[in-house]
């Protein structure tokens, strides 16, 4: 780490939060070594140092941050960095993203040789990591973003309000 006039200089690859309700302050992430890193944004120390396999996407939302990563998902206390719950992943790659209503993280997952035809939508709570919710998607919809409406997506007709 580094400040010279102002401007802070950490190790690592930055990693921007996808969502950041500000209740770590100013914070910067970096992947560095195998682990993410929150940065102080103002003096440029390092906060925490957590293990993290490549990590895809960070949201930070009241008190927790939300890791995706290149083998799955992790809640992280903001204050320590010390880890909530993990889960690995088991089917379709990282998606970059972080999908949240501030109760379930939502990923979705795609048919592999399970027979399934049409992608689920999967609600994972973000206190304990259990499987809330699991819906098949609607023909065409193969992925989920937030809006002001809840949840929608586009499909071959237009937009898609889920709810």
């Amino acid at each position: 780490m580094r400040t010279e006039r102002g401007l802070v200089t950490v190790e690592g690859q930055l990693v921007p939060p996808l969502i950041d309700d500000a209740s770590m302050g100013a914070v910067l992430f970096s992947h560095a070594s195998g682990h993410l890193v929150a940065w102080d944004a103002v003096s440029g120390q390092v906060r925490w140092r957590a293990r993290s396999p490549h990590t895809t996407a960070v949201a930070v939302l009241d008190g927790r941050v939300l890791v995706e990563t290149s083998q799955g998902r992790m809640v992280l206390d903001a204050d320590s960095g010390t880890t909530v719950w993990e889960l690995l992943r088991t089917g379709a790659p990282a998606m970059h993203e972080v999908i949240t209503d501030g109760d379930l993280w939502y990923v979705t997952d795609y048919p592999r040789r399970d027979g399934r035809a049409r992608p689920e939508l999967v609600g994972t709570s973000l206190q304990d990591g259990t499987e809330r919710l699991r819906v098949a998607l609607p023909d065409g919809v193969t992925d989920v973003q937030t809006s002001t409406a809840g949840l929608a997506s586009s499909d071959d007709d237009g937009f898609v309000v889920l709810g």
